[in-house]
Parts: structure tokens; sequence; C-alpha cells
């Protein structure tokens, strides 16, 4: 259960780098 809550919030944590690097590529 802990593990499988970890790896969600890994997961979600990991999309929050992807869309900020997003923002810094797009925005100048």
């Amino acid at each position: 259960m802990r593990a499988k809550l970890i790896a969600a919030n890994w997961k979600m944590n990991g999309s929050f780098a992807l869309i900020d690097s997003m923002h810094k590529v797009l925005s100048p």
C-alpha cells in the first residue's frame, strides 16, 4: 500500500516536472 502511494506520488512529481520544463521552453 505504502509503496503504491510512493509510486503514485513520484509519478505525479514527474508530471509536474515535465510540465514545468515545458513552460520554461515555451516562455523565453
